[in-house]
């Protein structure tokens, strides 16, 4: 059987590669640069830990208060609460390296298969997927075969 393709394996792609391997379907993670850091995007709900079986240990920091500077040089402080209090009253703030890297670990340790390289083409036909793409390490095209692809 064909694997899924994901294309990029950061939270998202990382996420839905775990999610199909858990569930017993092939599928292949793409990502550019695994080294690549993404420069924003650190603010993780605390709802995601328990949802996604995630460890607090990737938590560096939880942020409770925020404050906002507008152009005009005013400053509001903002509590972060919902509704009613609780003990997730908080925003987590993860290092993108670690967290990236658990999810995309955790993914292939559950038999995702991980490949460092670039997408240069998609072809689709009745069947499927055509994926070409270059690697990383070494430029040589390479061409893989996929039922579907998430991107």
């Amino acid at each position: 059987m064909d694997p899924v393709l994901v294309v990029g394996a950061s939270v998202g792609g990382a996420t839905a590669a775990d999610t199909l391997a858990r569930a017993g379907v092939p599928v292949v993670m793409l990502e550019r640069d695994t080294s690549y850091v993404k420069p924003c995007g650190g603010a993780v709900p605390p709802v995601a830990f328990t949802e996604f079986d995630l460890p607090e240990t990737l938590i560096s920091r939880k942020v409770h208060h925020a404050l906002v500077h507008s152009p005009s040089e005013r400053v509001v402080e903002i509590e972060v609460a919902g509704v009613h209090h609780t003990d997730q009253d908080y925003i987590a703030m993860c290092c993108r390296e670690e967290f990236d890297r658990y999810i995309r670990q955790r993914a292939v340790q559950r038999g995702a298969t991980l490949i460092e390289g670039q997408l240069v083409d998609l072809t689709f036909d009745k069947d499927g997927v055509t994926a070409t793409y270059r690697e990383r390490f070494g430029g040589a095209r390479q061409q893989l075969r996929a039922v579907t692809v998430i991107g």
